[in-house]
């Protein structure tokens, strides 16, 4: 008898980890369904709006960031991965905002003013986009916009999985964009990793591009170690990690 229990237990015990595979390859599936249907969310605000991508945030109310504004203006979706455990909370106008996906800063811009980039913030876009009203704000691309970059809308990054341990204990990461010159050379897999691409399914990350197609890939998406901006977010960057390598 003790022979036959300690059998189903090594079997058990074998069998576990091909499970939690299992059921984490679903979560990715899922989630990688979510991010599809919030890449054509961001579609239709384009049609709404100029072609234009939502700005990543509003510059004069800090937490008014990018899939707020969609679900304010009517465009629904669901924001948080059903792999992240504790997704960032955001509060506007008294209402909490679960997320758990980034907004890439070269399409959205960094922090959206009246309609343009504030100068007086961290990274825009401003090397990138020729613009004859610039000096130096920026209103957020086009999708029209991509079309003539390298990556083009195939190959640019528009969301995908966000988030840091750091958010828990630190208010200033718990933002909802990818940022190109954030964190930059650091670990991929640590807890302040480039750009805020979080490896959160299975050591890899799920990403919408602008066409929306969706994929999982694995990071690093940057040179670890290398202080340069984060290539990988740039549309005009020829820096495409998932085909040539750093």
């Amino acid at each position: 008898m003790l022979v036959v229990v300690a059998i189903i237990l090594i079997l058990m015990s074998m069998m576990l980890p091909a499970l939690r595979n299992a059921v984490e390859q679903g979560r990715l599936t899922h989630c990688l369904s979510s991010l599809s249907q919030i890449g054509e969310i961001i579609q239709t605000y384009g049609e709404d709006n100029e072609d234009r991508f939502p700005p990543t945030r509003d510059a004069l109310v800090s937490q008014y960031w990018w899939h707020i504004r969609l679900q304010v203006f009517g465009y629904g979706g669901r924001y948080e991965c059903v792999s992240d455990d504790v997704p960032i909370s955001q509060t506007y106008n008294a209402k909490a905002y679960l997320h758990s996906y980034g907004l890439n800063t070269c399409l959205g811009g960094s922090w959206y003013w009246s309609g343009i980039v504030s100068p007086a913030n961290a990274y825009s876009v401003s090397s990138y986009i020729p613009d004859p009203l610039a000096s130096p704000p920026r209103k957020a691309r086009t999708f029209r916009d991509l079309t003539g970059t390298f990556k083009g809308p195939a190959r640019t990054v528009m969301i995908a999985d966000r988030n840091s341990p750091l958010a828990l204990i630190d208010p200033s990461y718990k933002g909802a964009q990818l940022h190109a010159n954030h964190g930059k050379g650091n670990d991929p897999w640590g807890e302040n990793p480039p750009g805020m691409f979080f490896p959160r399914h299975i050591m890899g990350v799920n990403i919408v591009f602008a066409d929306n197609h969706a994929k999982w890939l694995m990071p690093p998406f940057h040179p670890i170690g290398d202080p340069g901006n984060m290539e990988y977010l740039i549309p005009e960057s020829d820096k495409l990690p998932e085909y040539i390598q750093w």
